[in-house]
Formats: structure tokens, C-alpha cells, sequence
């Protein structure tokens, strides 16, 4: 049975001419959807006050998943790289991309790197996400692990010698923080489940590197030292 089902995922073309698919952990847009997480993110930046830049890494993927093709593990811990079924850049090209989105739709503001050079000079919280498991199990479920270190750059402010009532940004206290996190979904028989089911992974994970960003502290489910 999980020969079938290897062998199925394996061939979507037909078996005497596959067709090459490609991929993405990108989501597509729902306008409904989108317009829901704006107004979201206006209200937490109206909560928080000034909302802080911050940048992304590139994420960091294991290397045995680090390829064009998707790679899957059947029930006898091989890995199965599909020759047919491709991401349309390297994963982790691909899954940092997707953070990215995601984070931007949680926290109200891209990373830094999609703004001008200057921004990247002004003060910012710093992301870097290494995940340390990216399994996909055909016909079973969709799993990710992932741990996130978070530099905090906080501004200390005085008093301008030019005028009193001027405030400016006088030094930087920097602050780290290390999490890790666990997410799995469901997927049910074929490739793009599989896809769709790590999409949800990454959403869940964007969720809490913004909630730990926001609070500086460990949040449920997430482990912080």
C-alpha cells in the first residue's frame, strides 16, 4: 500500500509523459481574507503604539529538504525526492518568502530588506528562524519545527541639547530572546495537501514569532529561554 501510494505521488501526468508541477507555501489571496487582516493589524498597531521595524533572515531549512523537488518520508524513514513535483525556488527560498508574507500580515509591516537601504539602518528587532524539521508524510500529515531568536533593539531616549522639548534617540539596549515550537496538520492522499498543510504550519509559526516579538516573552505553545 505505501508503494501505491509513493508511486502515486510520484507520476501526476501520466506514466508515459509526467508534466513537471511546481509548488509554492505561499497561499493565495483571499480578498475577503486579506481585507480581515488589515483591519487586524491596524487595530494592533492603534494597541501598541509605534509599531518597531524589524528584519528577517533567511531562514534556514535541514539540508536534506533544502532542494527543488519536494522531498517526502514514507513509513520506513526513507526519503522520497519527487522527481515531478518541484518547488518553484529552493525550499528555503520559499519558505522565507512565506514567513515574510505571513508575518507582514500579523505584524502590519514587511521586514526591513523589502524597504529602502535607509531603513535598514534605522533601530530594529532582528529574526532569525532556523527550522529544524520540515517532514511531510504522504496520505498522514505535514509537520514543522522551528526554532526563532529575536534581537530586541530598544531605543533609550533624552533630551535634544538643541531644544528641550525635542526628544532623540541617544543609545540602543539590545535584548535576545530563543523559542521553539512544534506544528503539525492533517493531510490527506496526494502532493498538494501536503503543500497546503505546511502552508498552515507556517502561518501558525508567524503567529507566534509575532506574538513573542509583541510580548518579549515566552506564549502558549512556544518554549522561550
Amino acid at each position: 500500500m505505501k508503494t501505491l501510494l509513493i508511486a502515486s505521488l510520484l507520476v501526476l501526468g501520466g506514466c508515459a509523459s509526467p508534466q513537471v508541477v511546481n509548488y509554492t507555501l505561499t497561499p493565495s489571496t483571499d480578498p475577503l481574507t486579506n481585507a480581515n487582516v488589515s483591519s487586524t493589524s491596524s487595530v494592533k498597531a492603534t494597541n501598541s503604539g509605534r509599531i518597531v521595524p524589524y528584519k528577517l533572515e533567511r531562514v534556514s531549512v535541514p539540508a536534506q529538504s533544502d532542494d527543488l523537488s519536494l522531498v517526502v518520508r514514507d513509513g520506513n524513514d526513507r526519503l522520497m525526492v519527487l522527481t515531478y513535483d518541484r518547488w518553484t525556488v529552493s525550499l528555503s527560498d520559499e519558505f522565507t518568502e512565506a514567513l515574510a508574507l505571513a508575518l507582514t500580515d500579523e505584524i502590519g509591516i514587511p521586514p526591513t530588506q523589502v524597504w529602502s537601504s535607509i531603513a535598514t539602518k534605522l533601530p530594529h528587532n532582528e529574526i532569525q528562524v532556523d527550522v529544524r524539521r520540515f517532514e511531510m508524510l504522504p496520505g498522514q500529515s505535514a509537520n514543522l519545527s522551528a526554532s526563532w531568536y529575536i534581537k530586541f533593539s530598544r531605543a533609550a531616549r533624552g533630551q535634544s541639547k538643541t531644544s528641550p522639548n525635542v526628544t532623540t534617540e541617544t543609545s540602543l539596549v539590545m535584548t535576545e530572546l530563543a523559542c521553539y515550537a512544534s506544528f503539525s496538520h492533517v493531510a490527506p492522499p496526494g502532493v498538494l495537501p501536503l503543500v497546503q498543510a505546511q502552508q498552515k504550519n507556517i502561518r501558525q509559526l508567524s503567529q507566534k514569532i509575532a506574538q513573542t516579538l509583541k510580548t518579549g516573552q515566552g506564549v502558549e505553545g512556544v518554549v522561550c529561554q
